[in-house]
């Protein structure tokens, strides 16, 4: 079994770990354990660790203090109080300043629930001695052994031994999937509600945008067909090639200077498309400024399900293994 641990163990520091990033308007947490946290301010970026032991209220006055920025809050429905372990369970916000909010996301680390005995901690790390191993192994151990030493009398023989086995096993089986998977289930799903209301948002901005561009290029192309009309009415019917052949001349030019400030600004070609992006691109950021939409978190969030899916499925597959084992 612990040679399958660390091969697990390998695959999750390939395929999941990370420090703490900011992207957006949205922040990861590192899965490093104890997990890491960025805080972004406009001068500079700083790295706290969130000790499960702290209290929120702790943590805010640790920032506040190494950062000199009075502004720092954590944004929950929990108490002051409350442990920085129960924070780390769902998502929540910071603020940094008085008017700039960053969503912060848990990693699984931090979202199953753990064993509340201190003496299988303990019997955990003399066990491991100190060596890191996946998360979600630890986890599972921990709840067996949990129910193990609640089972054990004091002064236990083989029979004793063998019955508060089995009697872990089945109060393991009757738990561990509350404890494993009740919260980043949650989380799961919380995140893809946000980012389909997000793509919903996005797909109206976009959709209003090219209706913009559109309606752009037609008032255009009504401007340059009154043109030819007029400049067609003075040359044959007002006054003549001889008078307006210097004026054409000059609308010309105009053009030729319009199309090469129009390369230099945007570094495209003035012709009907690049014009089409270029106004669709302007309306589409001037809408998301307005609505407060955050193209970043849409990516971000993209990235977050697709590895917690993959990280809960792990943990299922490990889970699925291990039960396994100790039936065995």
């Amino acid at each position: 079994m612990l040679q399958k641990s660390l091969f697990y163990y390998r695959h999750s520091q390939r395929c999941f770990s990370s420090f703490s990033k900011v992207q957006g308007g949205s922040i990861s947490l590192s899965t490093h354990y104890p997990p890491k946290l960025r805080v972004p301010f406009s001068h500079a970026q700083y790295d706290f660790t969130l000790n499960e032991g702290e209290s929120v209220k702790e943590f805010e006055e640790k920032v506040r203090r190494d950062t000199q920025q009075s502004s720092f809050k954590v944004v929950t429905p929990l108490p002051a109080e409350a442990k920085i372990e129960q924070l780390l369970k769902k998502k929540f916000q910071i603020q940094t300043t008085n008017t700039q909010h960053f969503d912060v996301y848990p990693q699984l680390e931090t979202m199953v629930d753990k064993p509340q005995s201190q003496k299988t901690r303990e019997l955990l790390d003399t066990i491991f001695e100190g060596r890191s191993v996946p998360i979600s192994r630890r986890v599972i151990l921990a709840h067996y052994i949990d129910q193990l030493l609640a089972s054990l009398p004091d002064k236990a023989s083989q029979s004793d031994i063998q019955s508060a086995l089995d009697k872990a096993l089945s109060l393991y089986s009757l738990t561990h999937v509350h404890s494993l998977f009740k919260n980043p289930l949650e989380q799961l799903k919380a995140a893809q509600l946000e980012l389909s209301l997000l793509l919903q948002q996005q797909a109206s901005i976009e959709q209003r945008s090219a209706k913009h561009a559109a309606k752009m290029l037609f008032l255009a192309f009504s401007c340059c067909a009154t043109q030819l009309g007029g400049m067609g009415y003075l040359i044959f019917g007002a006054y003549g090639w001889e008078v307006m052949e210097p004026i054409t001349y000059m609308v010309s030019t105009f053009y030729a200077m319009v199309g090469s400030f129009f390369y230099l600004r945007y570094r495209r070609d003035f012709e009907m498309g690049s014009a089409k992006e270029m106004f669709a691109e302007k309306k589409y950021a001037q809408l998301a400024q307005k609505e407060g939409f955050d193209r970043e978190k849409v990516a971000f969030l993209e990235k977050y399900i697709e590895e917690l899916k993959e990280q809960i499925g792990v943990l299922s597959n490990q889970d699925d293994e291990s039960e396994g084992k100790f039936k065995q």
